[in-house]
């Protein structure tokens, strides 16, 4: 799930070339539309791909642009570990609880 001003939106489990277009495209309209803070709850995200990688990349610096900032939270299994390997969780900041990443 990754939250909005209106909410929660839930992610897919799979965050790979056919799924990452529509999220990435999603959370452009949302910081376009004002969003300054989302969190990317990955607790059931299963599987990211480089192409999901990518977006969650370029909807960071876009939050980033607009003065906001995207963070990720409750990594686990597979996706925890494409995280730590890449070093992606030195770019985007990252939280174990969504208690933290909501502070």
């Amino acid at each position: 799930m990754y939250r909005l001003a209106g909410g929660w939106t839930p992610c897919p489990p799979l965050l790979d070339t056919l799924s990452a277009p529509s999220f990435q495209k999603e959370l452009e309209k949302q910081i376009e539309q004002g969003a300054k803070r989302i969190v990317f709850d990955c607790s059931d995200l299963e599987y990211v791909s480089s192409a999901g990688l990518r977006s969650t990349l370029i909807i960071a610096q876009k939050a980033k642009a607009a003065e906001g900032r995207l963070v990720c939270c409750c990594l686990r299994g597979l996706v925890k570990k494409v995280f730590e390997i890449s070093k992606f969780s030195e770019i985007v900041p990252t939280f174990d609880s969504l208690d933290e990443a909501l502070k």
